[in-house]
Formats: structure tokens, sequence, C-alpha cells
């Protein structure tokens, strides 16, 4: 699996995780919308300004499969920044895995996780803004039981002082 962080997150990732951490404001939260394989290459989809934006492009679809949803994190699950004072570091990631995504239909070949800062989470794909594209080392081919992704355990974002 291989990460990119998206144009517009860098320098702002922390100051994101800091609202959604502290419940400000209290409709904020990450968004997580999984790919379809053969979406444009991470280089490409990380200059997107908004999800409405990127998902525009015919192949950068989500899956249009039973049991598909995306997944909202808010601020009872995600924690705040990690500082490494010793080594001028912060970092941050997701609960370990995406396990709200049970039963996912037959029939849709998974290639990757676009993370989104939603001031509202409830609000339109133009508000979302992707913080982080994470591509699978493989295609998940959806079967009809539970979709099971585990993110980094730590420094799924991360920004080093030098």
């Amino acid at each position: 699996m291989a990460g990119l962080m998206a144009t517009r997150a860098v320098g702002r990732w922390a100051h994101w995780v800091d609202n959604v951490d502290g419940n400000s404001p209290a409709t904020s939260g990450f968004v997580v919308v999984l790919l379809v394989a053969g979406h444009e290459a991470a280089a490409v989809l990380q200059d997107y300004a908004d999800l409405a934006a990127l998902l525009v492009p015919a192949a950068n679809a989500e899956p249009g499969v039973a049991g598909y949803a995306r997944v909202v994190y808010d601020d009872t699950v995600v924690g705040p920044v990690t500082e490494t004072p010793a080594s001028n570091k912060q970092g941050w990631t997701l609960p370990d895995d995406l396990a709200a995504l049970t039963g996912v239909a037959a029939g849709a070949d998974i290639s990757a996780a676009v993370i989104c800062y939603a001031p509202d989470t409830g609000g339109a794909d133009g508000t979302f803004v992707p913080m982080h594209v994470e591509e699978f080392a493989a295609d998940v081919s959806t079967n009809g039981s539970d979709f099971d992704y585990d993110f980094p355990a730590a420094d799924l974002l991360s920004a080093t002082a030098s």
C-alpha cells in the first residue's frame, strides 16, 4: 500500500485533526471514500480541491454494490495529533480498521481509499477536502462478506520539522 498527502492538506492536516478531535464544529469529521480499480493515479488524485471534483472523471468511481457506504469518523473515535519533540515530529492515524462495512456485495474491485476532511459530514461532496490517498497493494474484490482494511498503526499523516 502507498499513500500520498493531498496537496490542499499540506500544512493544514493537523489543524483539521484538532477540529475534529475538539468537536469544532460539532458536525466535522473525516469521511473515507473507497474507489474501484481503474481510478486515476494517486499523483493526480492528490491535486483535487474537493471530493466532488475528484469524482467527476468516470474512472474515479465509488463501488456501486449493495453494502458499500462511506465511513465517517467523528470526535468520538478520532484522537489527537501526537507530538514527538525529540524528533521534531507530529503524527496521526485513523482507528485501525474500516470494519464498518458489513456484507458488501460481490462485484467491486476496490483499490484505494480517499480520506477527506469534512466541516460537516452531512454536507455536500464539494465541501469535503481530500487529505490523503491510500492506494492498496492489490485490488480487493468484494464477495458479500465484510470489508476490512487496516490503516497504518501510526503516522498515516505526519510532518517533521528540520
